[in-house]
């Protein structure tokens, strides 16, 4: 019997020791800031009408590009990105692909330190009322 109640009070207090310790209802970043539990710190950015003329402003700090995604436009369509904090297309380009390249898996996509500016070079067009053509980017805001 003391054998019994032994062992039960070590699971217990390990049971207990372990809730208390563990218990963090929302993620952090690396320098303790908040993080958006139902997306885990990544934000997406989609392009749907921009043209070589006209940018998009996706990101006005730093961050890293994990994923494009490019639905219902021409294989040779292209998308720029510009590190710039104000939407613009007259800043350096940062990185460019089309969608062709973006069918070459695996992608490498650049860090930007000062914003994310973006234009797609033919604007995106569909065939008919339920296509939605577009550029998704998807990146981890660092700032």
């Amino acid at each position: 019997m003391k054998l019994s109640k032994a062992l039960f009070l070590t699971v217990g207090l390990s049971i207990s020791a372990f809730a208390a310790k563990g218990a963090q209802d929302v993620p952090v970043d690396l320098k303790g800031g908040s993080l958006n539990p139902q997306y885990g710190g990544i934000a997406t950015c989609r392009v749907t009408s921009s043209t070589g003329t006209v940018a998009l402003l996706c990101d006005t700090g730093s961050g890293i590009i994990l994923d494009v995604v490019a639905s219902s436009v021409a294989v040779t369509d292209s998308i720029v990105f510009r590190d710039s904090a104000t939407a613009n297309t007259s800043s350096t380009v940062l990185y460019s692909i089309d969608k062709g390249g973006l069918l070459e898996k695996p992608n490498v996509f650049p860090r930007y330190k000062n914003g994310l500016s973006v234009n797609a070079l033919v604007a995106p067009t569909g065939a008919g009322p339920t296509s939605a053509p577009s550029w998704t980017i998807t990146y981890i805001p660092l700032d």
